[in-house]
């Protein structure tokens, strides 16, 4: 079982922070989200110019692996496609240049009066630029997120992205939203497509997730998606998405990561 946090979690953290915390807790890799408020590839100063070797052989020496850059970039709107697009090619040759593996993006909201229009357009768009992908080995991730969350949408997708190196982002607590606890369906209509797990609870009240929470302290079927994933397998990361930047009264990661790993091992 390989763990991962997101930089969504540590904020005001610097690498040399991240790089600590990963290695004394006991994860594998760190999800890229932005380090001390610089979200955009020439924003995050360790990974610029001379900074990036270093930065890259101080985690190797750890042992631990950039496994995912987490971007902004969607694909639903037809008046900011080429600005998206273009962002997504320079988020790749970004992820190429520090060897990180695979890159987030959005859907991420479609219509229901454009629905199939909107829905071809996310694919082409996917497939295009998995193209490009391929050449430098990273893998575009399409994450179940907005309204692109049901089995049809993301199987209409995924099924028009004629390349391997496209995959998904199951985001559980997006998933929980229209499944519940039926989370074989949706694993079982998905799995070949799954290559990124994002971890998280919450407490659910009069039918909606209400607020974020400490994993094991929610609602979420978590440890039945982490048996479904196991037995069956799954070589990537449970990675925590632990959303302290948008939510700032959120608990600290100094609380919050250790206490992942913990809960995470125990597997009960």
């Amino acid at each position: 079982m390989k763990l991962a946090f997101s930089t969504l979690g540590c904020p005001d953290w610097s690498m040399e922070q991240i790089l600590d915390a990963a290695t004394r807790l006991g994860y594998q890799g760190v999800e890229l989200r932005g380090v001390q408020g610089g979200m955009e590839p020439g924003e995050i100063a360790c990974l610029q110019g001379e900074n990036r070797g270093k930065t890259l052989r101080a985690f190797a020496a750890c042992g631990i692996e950039l496994c995912v850059y987490g971007t902004s970039i969607h694909f639903h709107d037809p008046e900011t496609l080429e600005q998206h697009y273009q962002k997504a090619l320079q988020a790749l040759w970004f992820c190429a240049d520090c060897s990180i593996p695979m890159m987030r993006i959005f859907g991420n909201e479609v219509q229901p009066e454009t629905e199939q229009a909107q829905l071809d357009q996310i694919a082409r768009t996917f497939d295009k630029l998995c193209r490009e992908a391929e050449r430098l080995h990273v893998q575009p991730l399409l994450e179940v997120h907005g309204n692109l969350t049901t089995i049809e949408r993301l199987r209409y997708v995924a099924a028009r992205v004629d390349s391997p190196a496209f995959g998904i982002i199951w985001d559980v607590g997006h998933t929980h939203a229209v499944y519940g606890t039926r989370v074989d369906t949706f694993y079982q209509a998905l799995k070949p497509w799954i290559r990124h797990v994002h971890m998280k609870d919450a407490i659910h009240e009069n039918g909606r997730l209400h607020h974020l929470c400490a994993v094991g302290q929610g609602h979420l079927p978590l440890r039945q998606i982490v048996k479904l994933l196991e037995e069956d397998g799954y070589p990537g990361y449970y990675s925590l998405e632990w959303e302290k930047r948008w939510h700032p009264e959120l608990e600290e990661p100094e609380i919050v990561f250790p206490a992942y790993t913990e809960w995470m091992n125990r597997g009960e």
